[in-house]
């Protein structure tokens, strides 16, 4: 199993991405600038946490440009990224959660193909063992933690099938959830409104062509499958506020996606396309965070006829807005945000055709 990080960048260099040249920023969206990282790493960064604006942790994989890479971990400490301890069977990083300065949980797989959990304490990686799912291959793809001893994490397990896979952390142990009846596929995003109270997001595994999958938890253990408006294509991140969540994505046709949940009911929350630069070809929304149903940022890439550049687009509770970004040609994975969202950071890779560096930016 690899993760969802690593096969959409698989996919993008499958189709020959080449240059392209930022679209122009929307009057009164905000204005973006290039972190400092270190210098020619070959880093790929798939997810980043900042427990406050001088103090993030970034986790990805080294040499990926070349093939499956080693883990990687990075640190900011308010002038610039350094590199820092890594889990070491981390086969693939894919979310990190830091509810404190000096905890922080990471999730993903390890070399065995099994879902895994790392905690952080400031300085060194602790393994975790999740809850242990009786199928032969497992992932956790994103994590969400309202303190040290409360976070949820969702996934995937795979026997013949492939079905959604949902684990909390009460502080000491991870357990299983239960989706019983959810349809084969795989949770990509994770937000709760309050302990206990979340909506995970994800996409329909078989047959081919599926509406996204939306699961809901509502103060027990039992993960519910929700209707949603019968798009085909994916959900890969969703972020919840206090009367409801967004959760963004991509159409099976690579036009971008977002949909609103009220509490009740999952609507389309804008036009397919959305916050697309003129001239388009390759686009891909990949992480959100949301304030409130008016305000949200997405982070991820876009392509017109040349290499992938940053993509940032923010919601007015009326249309998505491009932000300017640096000109420069990169891809973003994953995004963090303070709570009110006026500042948030953004983890990625240099988009070049043999090495790829760590590349990080924020507003």
């Amino acid at each position: 199993m690899m993760s969802l990080g690593r096969l959409w960048l698989l996919g993008a260099l499958c189709v020959g991405l080449t240059a392209a040249s930022p679209g122009a920023a929307v009057a009164g969206t905000r204005t973006w600038s290039v972190m400092p990282t270190p210098a020619n790493d070959q880093v790929s960064l798939f997810a980043v946490s900042c427990f406050a604006e001088n103090n993030c942790i970034a986790l990805g994989a080294y040499g990926f440009a070349a093939g499956p890479g080693t883990p990687s971990a990075e640190h900011w400490n308010g002038t610039r990224w350094s590199a820092v301890a890594a889990p070491a069977d981390g086969m693939s990083l894919n979310a990190v959660a830091c509810p404190s300065a000096s905890f922080c949980i990471a999730v993903g797989e390890n070399y065995s193909n099994l879902a895994q959990a790392w905690s952080w304490n400031g300085t060194a990686w602790t393994d975790q063992a999740t809850y242990l799912h009786r199928a032969p291959s497992s992932v956790l793809y994103a994590i969400e933690c309202a303190g040290a001893s409360s976070c949820e994490a969702v996934g995937s397990y795979s026997d013949a099938n492939t079905y959604p896979l949902a684990e909390s952390w009460n502080g000491t142990t991870w357990s299983g959830q239960s989706t019983h009846g959810a349809p084969t596929g795989s949770l990509y995003g994770v937000s709760c409104v309050t302990v206990g109270h979340c909506e995970a997001a994800g996409s329909v595994t078989m047959p081919k062509s599926e509406p996204t999958l939306a699961m809901g938890l509502s103060g027990g253990s039992t993960w519910v499958t929700q209707t949603t408006p019968g798009v085909q294509g994916y959900f890969l991140a969703v972020s919840c506020y206090a009367n409801g969540c967004t959760a963004i994505g991509l159409t099976e046709y690579n036009k971008t996606l977002a949909e609103a949940w009220n509490g009740s009911a999952w609507t389309l929350q804008s036009p397919v396309g959305s916050g697309e630069p003129s001239g388009t070809s390759l686009i891909g929304w990949r992480a959100i965070h949301c304030a409130s149903s008016s305000s949200c940022t997405v982070a991820g890439y876009w392509s017109g006829t040349g290499t992938a550049e940053p993509l940032i687009d923010t919601w007015n509770g009326n249309k998505w807005s491009v932000n300017r970004t640096p000109a420069t040609h990169a891809r973003l994975w994953a995004l963090s945000c303070t709570s009110n969202g006026s500042v948030c950071t953004a983890v990625g890779e240099t988009d070049l055709a043999k090495t790829n560096n760590s590349f990080a930016m924020r507003n």
